[in-house]
C-alpha cells in the first residue's frame, strides 16, 4: 500500500449548499438540523467544523448530524452567514464533483451498517473527505508549501477522530491481497470508492471480497443508495414564492461592495449584545473554523500567534 501525496489545498464549500444554508438562516428561527443536514453534505464545512471544536469521547455516537448541530449553534447565524458570504467562489480542491463525494460517503455509510461496523458515521466522514487526498495527489506546491504541510491524517486527529480515519484518507494505491490484511476502515472505504463509481457492476467481486457481503446484496444496497442520493439526499428546496440566491458569488469582496457592507454588518451583529463569556465562547470555535476556510491552514502552520493561539488546547489521539 502506498500513501497518498501530503495535501495541499484549501477547503471551499459547495456553492449550492452554501446558497441553500444562507437561505435557511435567513429566517428568524433557523432550523438547525436542517442547516446541520446540509452541512454534513459539505466535506469542507463539516471538515471545519470538527477542526474549530474537537469531537468530545464518545461524542460522535449522538450522530453525526447532531454533532454538527451543536457546533453551528454555538457560532450562531450572523456569523455563519458573514463566513459564506465573504468566501465567494473558488475553484474547489475535492477531488471529485460533489455530487460523487456525497454518493461515495453514502456507500460508505451503508456498507458500515449493512456489515456490522461499530462507527457507521466514521466511515461516512472517510468516504465524503476521501477527495480530499486524491485531489491532493500530484500537486507538490512550493519548496515553502512541503515544509508547512502538515498530513490529512493529523489533521483529523486534531478533529477528536481516530488515527484508522486518516489512515483511510492517505490510503493510495493498494492491492486487493494487502487491503484483505487491513484495518476494518480501509476495506470499507476502498469498498466504497469502487462501489461509488460508473463501473462498480464491473467490480463487484472485488467490492464483495473486501466488505464480506454477497453480490446480489451490494447490486440491491447500491441501488438503494441511487435513489436516496438522487432524490432523498437533495438540498431542501425554497420556500414558495422565495427568491433565489446567487449560486456563485465573485470570489473578492472587493468585487462586490454591497456584499462587503453586508458582511460587516453581520460580524457586528454575531457579537452585539453579548456578555464577555459569550463573546469569549463564540471566538473560541469562531477563530479556527473562519481561519480553516479562509486559508491553507487545515495542512500549514499559521505565524505564530494565531492558529496555535486558537488552537492551543489539542485533544489526545483517540485510542484506535
Amino acid at each position: 500500500m502506498h500513501p497518498a501525496v501530503p495535501s495541499h489545498f484549501e477547503l471551499q464549500p459547495r456553492a449550492d449548499g452554501a446558497a441553500t444554508i444562507l437561505r435557511l438562516l435567513s429566517a428568524s428561527s433557523p432550523n438547525w438540523p436542517e442547516v446541520a443536514l446540509v452541512v454534513a453534505r459539505d466535506p469542507a464545512l463539516s471538515l471545519a467544523l470538527l477542526v474549530a471544536q474537537p469531537l468530545a469521547e464518545g461524542e460522535l455516537a449522538d450522530g453525526l448530524n447532531t454533532v454538527l448541530r451543536r457546533r453551528l449553534e454555538r457560532i450562531g447565524s450572523d456569523l455563519l452567514r458573514a463566513w459564506l458570504l465573504g468566501l465567494g467562489s473558488r475553484a474547489s480542491a475535492i477531488g471529485a464533483a460533489p455530487d460523487h463525494a456525497l454518493l461515495r460517503a453514502e456507500c460508505a455509510l451503508h456498507l458500515a451498517m449493512e456489515t456490522g461496523y461499530a462507527r457507521p458515521d466514521e466511515a461516512y466522514l472517510a468516504g465524503l473527505w476521501r477527495g480530499f487526498g486524491t485531489g491532493a495527489r500530484g500537486r507538490s506546491g512550493t519548496s515553502a508549501d512541503r515544509r508547512t504541510t502538515r498530513p490529512l491524517a493529523d489533521l483529523v486527529r486534531d478533529c477528536g477522530l481516530p488515527a484508522s480515519l486518516g489512515d483511510a484518507l492517505e490510503l493510495g494505491t493498494a492491492m486487493e491481497e494487502q487491503l484483505l490484511g487491513a484495518h476494518p476502515l480501509l476495506r470499507l472505504s476502498v469498498a466504497a470508492e469502487r462501489l461509488a463509481d460508473d463501473d462498480w457492476q464491473a467490480r463487484l467481486g472485488e467490492i464483495a471480497r473486501l466488505c464480506g457481503l454477497a453480490e446480489p446484496t451490494l447490486t440491491s444496497l447500491r441501488t438503494d443508495i441511487g435513489y436516496i442520493v438522487s432524490g432523498h439526499a437533495a438540498y431542501p428546496p425554497p420556500a414558495t414564492g422565495s427568491t433565489a440566491l446567487e449560486a456563485r458569488p465573485p470570489a473578492s469582496l472587493a468585487d462586490d461592495p454591497y456584499r462587503s457592507a453586508g458582511m460587516l454588518g453581520l460580524l457586528t451583529a454575531a457579537f452585539v449584545d453579548l456578555e464577555r463569556e459569550e463573546i469569549e465562547d463564540r471566538l473560541a470555535i469562531a477563530c479556527p473554523c473562519s481561519a480553516c476556510l479562509r486559508r491553507r491552514c487545515c495542512c500549514r502552520q499559521m505565524a505564530p500567534g494565531g492558529w496555535r493561539r486558537c488552537c492551543a488546547c489539542r485533544p489526545a489521539h483517540p485510542p484506535d
